[in-house]
């Protein structure tokens, strides 16, 4: 295996970067100048998921645009935590960390079901937390940027929404940061283009993405689409 394909490997699968009403103690250490709890934002797949948040010790007096981070990992990590947007706390941001299903548990689309209800939780305690509803955008890196665009891309998409809570509570963002996430999947490679991937490095990848699915690509084209 050569090594631009196993950086190119390791690069995508490792790096990436609540119904509660009284958030619990965040699992992340205290940072100073800034207040953490983690809190549980809804149900996925008849389990709680849960959420990182952050925010100014000191916040502003006007509400606070709001920095969802959803971390990497190939859609296989459930690490949510550390908070990869946090470093903006202290330029004035509300930030959260969301969890989500990874395809160990369940498939496509569990994954942006539960993006969207970190959306839809934050929105509806964005009162709460002094933040501003009309200003919420998400950031993900490989996977996480995945899910990032596609939560910029399916605001009118009601099959994404998922039923994990707070029903009727729009899921759209005002912005995206998608960091080196895969954004075209139709040819069933995911890496076309990418002057770091050879032919084996795009038949892991074409494996990650079916484990994602549960459905080869030559099987569901539409669905990989």
């Amino acid at each position: 295996m050569k090594l631009p394909h196993v950086f190119f490997i390791i690069y995508f699968l490792v790096i990436g970067l609540c119904i509660a009403q009284q958030p619990t103690p965040s699992a992340t250490p205290r940072i100073p100048g800034m207040e953490s709890a983690n809190v549980v934002m809804g149900k996925g797949g008849g389990r709680d998921l849960h959420a990182e948040l952050d925010w100014p010790t000191n916040p502003p007096k006007l509400p606070m645009p709001a920095i969802i981070s959803i971390h990497g990992g190939g859609w296989l990590s459930a690490e949510y935590q550390p908070n990869g947007a946090r470093i903006f706390v202290n330029q004035g941001y509300f930030t959260m960390a969301c969890e989500y299903r990874s395809d160990k548990e369940s498939k496509w689309p569990a994954q942006i079901e539960d993006c969207k209800l970190a959306v839809r939780w934050l929105r509806a305690n964005a009162a709460k937390y002094n933040v501003d509803p009309n200003r919420i955008g998400v950031w993900g890196g490989s996977a996480g940027g995945h899910l990032a665009a596609l939560l910029g891309t399916t605001e009118n998409h009601p099959e994404f929404e998922g039923s994990g809570g707070y029903p009727g509570v729009s899921s759209k963002v005002q912005a995206v940061i998608d960091s080196f996430g895969p954004t075209d999947l139709r040819d069933g490679t995911c890496t076309t283009g990418s002057p770091t991937t050879n032919e084996e490095g795009r038949a892991d990848m074409l494996d990650v993405v079916s484990q994602l699915f549960d459905k080869k690509y030559s099987e569901h084209p539409e669905l990989w689409a």
